[in-house]
């Protein structure tokens, strides 16, 4: 503990004097009276307790307005019981005391009336950091979600078998991240329960990886041995570790993380209010390294490019839902709640033994920059529940947040119930993490359809307007995809994007069944590409030894779909 924190900390206990009696007066006429003496202790004594609490087990950010709101109302009832406890004194105490239950009161209605009072306040804040845009986020087609929270979760929890003690441990929260190029779900191994952490073993042995592109890679790393851990107990649990550290921050929500040589680190995100003890900022983090404990701090201007999760999702969702609710007065936007706007939630379950696979209001998608953003679509506070009126994104490293009003149709809640409609046969499949994607600049739902366990059964892309095209396989339902947009007369307006890949060589083999041609080329014989009809009906009439230049996007294994096909040579 640095000198700074230790001064903060016995400040903090300090205010415990607080809760006794102040006036010389009355300690002059009663300090010789053993009850007085020991209602005092008994004072002094309730202040030390309500401090060790909010410092031990609360980890209250050691700031003055936070320090205030935390010890102000217990000192008001403190002074409020002493009048009944104690005999008369003179005028000056009972007025001390009335001060005191003046201002415990006050204190009570500011932080109960803090979202109306900072209401505008608030909104003007949030505003400043969105803009708005006609654009989505751009994601490659091959970094699509094809692993979501639900089947990251059913992989991590059979991986757990690998470790030692298996009944010791639990899965922790799933965090997605990039670690050179790699987006993976991470899961790091947590204690059960309050007793399996006081075992023999003072450390978890480490954690579980998931690729998302496929949930056929999963890694085991059991030799980690974390002593610091959010269910670790006593000084080793994470957040109390770090208040020790640094006691004048608010600690939100950590995140678990590998840095580009696979190091694993917790994440803190640390900051304050922005208005009295209300608006939570995120001023930077504080990394942990959970074998040895040691913190590192970082301002939100300087932080290492292989950190992904700066804002906290739950900070991420208060701003917007404050953009999306509070544009209006508090009156109108009770009464007249037309341009209202909140995101949009969906919860996913097997219906027959209410198992939750995921209850969130954000998918993660990472950028072509490799910048991690919480995406979602809103819904009309009053209004349809399956209307989607705009699609907002907020930055996990920045906090900038990007908010799309044009994009209008079914929202992914409508999305989720349109396919239910041609499956539901199917006992207990459900589309999980609906996600607004741009395919071929077109903004495109897309999710995969999971079965109460999780396990990946069909992938699932859809239009605004609600119309679905599936699959067992993620390039033929994309493919059908386009053939139903094709139809539609919604006709790609450039199937090239930046992610393409490109193959030159002499046809190996050709096979055309339905809408789609296959080609195998020499080049690459352990590659089989589609070619759909609406990209070329040339591929029809091609036949082995033609010379061929084909642009594509490769997808699971060795399937591709092509974006573009031109014959070169006979």
């Amino acid at each position: 503990m640095s000198n700074e924190a230790l001064i903060l900390t016995i400040a903090f206990f300090a205010i415990s004097v607080f809760y006794m009696n102040l006036n010389y007066k009355v300690w002059a006429k009663h300090y010789k009276e053993s009850f007085f003496l020991l209602c005092q202790l008994s004072r002094l004594i309730i202040g030390l307790i309500v401090s060790f609490i909010g410092y031990y087990f609360l980890t209250i950010a050691i700031t003055p307005w936070v320090v205030l709101a935390y010890h102000g109302i217990v000192i008001a009832i403190i002074q409020l019981i002493s009048v009944f406890i104690t005999d008369n004194e003179d005028t000056a105490s009972i007025m001390l005391r009335v001060i005191f239950l003046v201002f415990g009161i006050i204190l009570v209605l500011v932080l109960s009336l803090q979202p109306l009072i900072f209401w505008g306040a608030s909104y003007d804040y949030v505003k400043e950091k969105t803009i708005q845009t006609d654009e989505l986020i751009i994601v490659s087609t091959n970094d699509m979600n094809l692993v979501t929270q639900a089947t990251a979760k059913r992989d991590a929890k059979i991986s757990l078998a690998n470790f030692d003690n298996t009944s010791r441990y639990k899965n922790g929260d799933l965090y997605k991240q990039e670690i050179n190029g790699e987006k993976i779900w991470v899961s790091p191994v947590e204690y059960s329960d309050f007793f399996r952490a006081l075992g023999s073993d003072k450390y978890l042995p480490g954690y579980i990886t998931t690729a998302v592109s496929t949930n056929k890679k999963i890694t085991v790393v059991d030799d980690l041995q974390m002593v610091y851990a959010p269910t670790a107990l006593f000084n080793n649990k994470l957040n109390r570790h770090v208040h020790f550290e640094y006691p004048d921050v608010l600690l939100y929500t950590p995140a678990f993380e590998l840095d580009d040589e696979g190091n694993a680190y917790w994440i803190v995100p640390y900051g304050n209010y922005k208005f009295f003890n209300y608006l939570p900022i995120v001023e930077g983090v504080i990394t942990v390294e959970p074998t040895t404990g040691e913190c590192a701090q970082y301002t939100i201007e300087n932080i290492p490019t292989w950190i992904n999760t700066v804002i906290p999702a739950d900070i991420a969702e208060d701003y917007c839902n404050i953009y999306g609710e509070r544009s209006k007065s508090p009156i109108d936007a009770m009464f007249f709640p037309d341009e209202q706007f909140t995101l949009t939630t969906w919860v996913w379950q097997n219906e027959y033994e209410q198992t939750p696979l995921g209850d969130d209001a954000w998918s993660i998608i990472f950028d072509e920059t490799g910048q991690m953003w919480y995406v979602s679509d809103t819904t009309r506070t009053k209004g349809s529940e399956r209307t989607m009126v705009g699609y907002i994104m907020v930055s996990a490293k920045t906090g900038e947040i990007k908010y799309n009003p044009s994009i209008k149709g079914v929202n992914g809640n409508g999305i989720c119930q349109n396919f239910k409609q041609p499956y539901k046969e199917k006992t207990g499949w459900v589309l999980a993490e609906p996600t607004l994607y741009s395919i071929d600049n077109i903004p495109t739902w897309f999710s995969v359809i999971v079965d109460e366990n999780g396990e990946i059964q069909m992938y699932c892309f859809g239009t605004l307007e609600g119309e679905i095209a599936t699959d067992t396989s993620f390039g033929k339902a994309l493919s059908l995809y386009r053939s139903l947009i094709n139809s539609n007369g919604s006709i790609p307006s450039d199937s090239e994007t930046s992610s393409s890949l490109e193959i030159n060589g002499i046809v190996y083999r050709v096979n055309t069944i339905g809408d789609n041609t296959y080609i195998i080329v020499s080049t690459n014989k352990e590659l089989v590409i589609s070619v759909p009809d609406y990209i070329s009906h040339l591929a029809k009439m091609t036949y082995v030894g033609d010379t061929v230049n084909i642009k594509y996007n490769i997808f699971e294994g060795k399937e591709a779909v092509a974006n573009t096909f031109n014959v070169l040579m006979k």
